[in-house]
């Protein structure tokens, strides 16, 4: 099922990019952004002026994690040069590797958005508290050439290890409208049920790609 829900979003990116140039912006819209998945909820962005995201980088233990070693292992390197890492909720599969990624990125400016509670757990766990970047459900934030708001998303947060031990808050689940300098929008709706709201981020927000849990 992930699957076809994957390939449904890429059908309709493809079927944005073959609207004709005339009723595109000048900018034309969508060029240069540049997508990979990163297998479960994770993607790595690079804007059209460079800036690269990362959305819930979970690489050790994600099978279908594409970087690896000369051992097969997972490599996390082409991830220390991120600049912004978005992180929809705290389950392990999508917090992932971010905080590693906040203590050894190569990038000193480096910016780790989440709801309030993970940023907190962050800081506690030992991240440079200048990296990381709090907001809350319809707070919005530049950083670089990217505008990114914080949106909801219907799911659980509990931070800690898949098993029977007790599990941290993690405050609300959330999904992310990302815009680029070109008007580009990707809304990545993190983990979630489906709710009426959506309809209303359609109406307001015009998002050209949709990646669906």
């Amino acid at each position: 099922m992930k699957q076809l829900f994957a390939f449904i979003s890429l059908l309709l990116f493809a079927a944005i990019l073959a609207v004709p140039a005339r009723t595109l912006p000048a900018t034309e819209i969508g060029r240069g952004v540049q997508l990979t998945w990163l297998g479960q909820s994770g993607f790595k962005i690079v804007s059209p002026k460079g800036t690269v995201i990362l959305i819930d980088p979970w690489a050790r233990g994600n099978t279908l994690y594409p970087f690896k070693n000369a051992e097969g292992n997972p490599d996390l390197t082409p991830l220390f040069g991120a600049d912004i890492v978005l992180v929809t909720h705290g389950h392990f599969d999508h917090l992932g590797d971010t905080l590693e990624i906040a203590k050894e990125s190569t990038n000193k400016e480096i910016k780790v958005v989440s709801i309030f509670e993970l940023m907190t757990y962050l800081w506690q766990e030992g991240a440079d508290r200048a990296k990381l970047q709090p907001m809350n459900i319809g707070g919005a934030i530049k950083i670089k050439d990217v505008e990114i708001t914080m949106l909801r998303a219907v799911h659980s947060s509990g931070i800690g290890p898949f098993s029977p031990k007790s599990m941290t808050y993690g405050g609300e689940a959330a999904g992310y409208l990302i815009e680029f300098s070109n008007g580009f929008k990707i809304y990545d709706a993190g983990d979630t049920a489906l709710f009426g709201e959506m309809k209303s981020y359609n109406t307001f927000y015009h998002p050209n790609l949709f990646l669906v849990p």
